[in-house]
């Protein structure tokens, strides 16, 4: 989990209590319904936030997998013709 996301489960999980505890004093006439509307906006700006930075991580890993070279069988490389760092296209020979 990156800290982020950790941040943004944090903002969520406050927001919600928050509402919670806004929607109990609206259910006893103790609150404003502005200020309960003003948490609901706060609750899902928070949901939204969290399934940001979720599918930001999901991208993320998968340009890290699409980043690593594997090897079709075990063995050794005679001769490297790419550097680490070196961008690279698909299907291009990289040794020999």
């Amino acid at each position: 989990m990156s800290g982020g996301q950790a941040s943004a489960e944090a903002e969520l999980e406050i927001a919600a209590a928050d509402l919670k505890r806004w929607e109990s004093l609206i259910a006893r006439d103790a609150a404003s319904r502005q200020s309960w509307e003003q948490a609901v906006r706060t609750h899902r700006s928070a949901e939204a936030r969290l399934a940001m930075m979720r599918a930001r991580l999901e991208v993320a890993d998968s340009q890290r997998d699409e980043a690593i070279i594997r090897a079709p069988f075990t063995g050794r490389l005679g001769h490297l013709l790419a550097e680490k760092g070196q961008v690279i296209a698909s299907g291009q020979t990289v040794g020999d």
